[in-house]
């Protein structure tokens, strides 16, 4: 059964959104006894046999999954945080195609986290995008434009703070040691990830022409909605020509609502063809923070963490 979130529900506008509490502990340290010394075991017992049966089953990308039958996984590893299984639940709630939460374990701060999930069927999307008619592609790109909007509807019960789903740090590839800390606001969001500028080969003038066009982004007061925080292609899911799952959502929080498309479209030039078909969807408005979103990355990325 998926984890229920031990908390009561906070009211914005007309939607509600679960506020997930602290799971015990010690009750931590005992499915995390169990994932890694029973089910992270079994599960190479039980990849042996399929492959000397020639059964097939998921091979996973990374390491730290395991797989596991009835259709379950374990994920382990020092990137797995309570974070992780409560954001996915969540999502899980605001009918997102995502993983369902069995149990999460750790052995207190600083230690490895592990999640028992199930596996959502299907490709990642990366494989399979430059493979196919632009007709099957504009059909995943009407999709993932309603899962984004849908998650849209539900406004931070933390107010105006940019922070985890449970209010505190968040995890992004996109900062020094890869966590953020929790921000008041946008403007302290923004102050901190400009304060890992890097200041080796930029003129005065450079520098001063970069901040002014970073700091475009306070211009607009950006609504901070629920944010996956790592939407690229490989990790969204795709069965049959439609979008199956999504998954990795480590790095998920409360953030203004341009990070979403800022992430998944840092690597790709405004002409390539992700950004084509992502600037065509109704819920993409941001031209103007996607330049200084761009100039923002390219005077930090020397602090990012993979």
């Amino acid at each position: 059964m998926p984890l229920a979130i031990p908390s009561v529900t906070t009211v914005q506008g007309t939607s509600t959104i679960p506020i997930p509490g602290r799971f015990s502990p010690f009750l931590n340290r005992i499915r995390s006894f169990f994932h890694r010394v029973i089910l992270r075991h079994f599960s190479m017992l039980y990849t042996r046999i399929c492959h000397r049966l020639h059964i097939p089953i998921l091979r996973p990308a990374f390491g730290g999954v395991f797989v596991l039958p009835f259709n379950t996984l374990l994920k382990i590893g020092p990137r797995v945080r309570e974070e992780e299984a409560h954001a996915m639940t969540i999502a899980h709630s605001m009918g997102l195609p995502v993983p369902s939460v069995i149990s999460y374990g750790d052995d207190g701060p600083g230690t490895d986290g592990s999640i028992w999930m199930t596996i959502v069927p299907g490709q990642p999307a990366n494989q399979w995008w430059w493979f196919v008619s632009d007709e099957e592609r504009s059909v995943f790109i009407h999709e993932l434009d309603e899962y984004i909007v849908r998650m849209r509807q539900y406004s931070s019960p933390f107010s105006s703070a940019v922070s985890s789903v449970c209010g505190g740090p968040l995890k992004s590839h996109r900062a020094c040691d890869g966590v953020i800390p929790r921000c008041n606001n946008e403007t302290d969001f923004l102050a901190y990830l400009m304060s890992a500028r890097w200041v080796g080969g930029f003129s005065k003038e450079q520098w001063k022409e970069d901040e002014e066009a970073i700091l475009q982004l306070l211009t607009v007061k950006h609504p901070i909605v629920f944010t996956h925080g790592d939407l690229h292609l490989h990790n969204i899911i795709v069965k049959d020509g439609h979008i199956s799952g999504i998954i990795d959502w480590e790095c998920a929080g409360w953030m203004p609502d341009y990070w979403e498309f800022g992430v998944s479209l840092r690597v790709h030039p405004p002409t390539s063809e992700w950004y084509t078909h992502l600037r065509a969807i109704t819920s993409f408005k941001y031209e103007m923070e996607m330049a200084a979103d761009r100039v923002l990355a390219r005077t930090t990325d020397q602090s990012y963490t993979y």
